[in-house]
């Protein structure tokens, strides 16, 4: 598997976030993370791909947890419509580690954004009006997006870099 090293100022991460759909939340959210800010980009891949998986399992279990403790019908409904979409998100997780392992990273990118979709439609489903409500899962769903995004542009870079 080839690795790109950018020789620029910034580091690779920082590249890779600049690419995100919120870049300062993608520096935020994986700038702190030792093992990320020293690999390469494959072994970014890797890294995010774990991240995103156990962000993922715990955010289903919080709105699991969330739902059984709920007592308004409506909000119930929209966080039992979540549940359906962190599975989603799980099940594109273990497609993305897969796909990154066989060096498949058109569909790792796929992938990517299928996770990215699934985190904005839990949001959506809880925050849509009429009768929208406060989500307590904003932070865990932007999270997802985040880690989505980074998995797309990491297979648009990766593809890149195997053509090269």
């Amino acid at each position: 598997m080839s690795s790109v090293k950018l020789f620029a100022t910034a580091t690779l991460l920082e590249e890779v976030c600049r690419q995100t759909n919120d870049p300062p939340a993608c520096m935020k959210f994986l700038g702190h993370h030792p093992l990320i800010a020293k690999a390469d980009l494959a072994g970014i891949a890797h890294h995010i791909v774990e991240y995103a998986s156990t962000s993922a399992k715990h955010t289903k279990f919080k709105n699991h947890y969330l739902m059984l403790r709920e007592r308004d019908h409506q909000l119930k409904r929209r966080l039992s419509e979540c549940e359906s979409h962190y599975e989603y998100a799980e099940r594109y997780l273990g497609f993305a580690a897969h796909e990154l392992e066989k060096g498949e990273y058109e569909n790792f990118h796929d992938s990517g954004g299928q996770v990215y979709e699934s985190a904005q439609l839990c949001e959506g489903a809880i925050t849509a009006q009429p009768g929208g409500y406060e989500s307590p899962l904003t932070l865990n769903n932007q999270i997802l997006e985040v880690l989505g995004s980074c998995i797309a542009v990491l297979g648009n870079m990766l593809f890149a870099a195997k053509r090269i």
